[in-house]
Formats: C-alpha cells, sequence, structure tokens
C-alpha cells in the first residue's frame, strides 16, 4: 500500500468513527471497525511507518 493510500483509509476510518459518534448508528460502527482492523493491519506489517 502507497503512503497515499494508507493516508485515504486512515481519513475514511476517522470519519467514520465521527460519524458513529454523531449518530450512534451501529452500522457504521460496524464500517469503522472494520477501517480500524485495515489500519491495525497495516501499521503491524511495518517495520517504519514513515
Amino acid at each position: 500500500m502507497e503512503y497515499s493510500e494508507f493516508k485515504k483509509l486512515v481519513k475514511e476510518m476517522r470519519e467514520a468513527q465521527i460519524s458513529y459518534f454523531r449518530t450512534g448508528d451501529k452500522t457504521i460502527l460496524v464500517k469503522s471497525k472494520q477501517l480500524e482492523k485495515k489500519v491495525d493491519a497495516y501499521i503491524s506489517n511495518q517495520k517504519t511507518l514513515f
């Protein structure tokens, strides 16, 4: 994954988190958790982030 793709993924995750906290919508929570898992997986596979 390129850095720009990672940035986009993190932005999408944060937007989902913010949306969930504003609405309390469980569907958005599920999406947020899925995105967070992707971000976590990417980070855990990196020797250095930047």
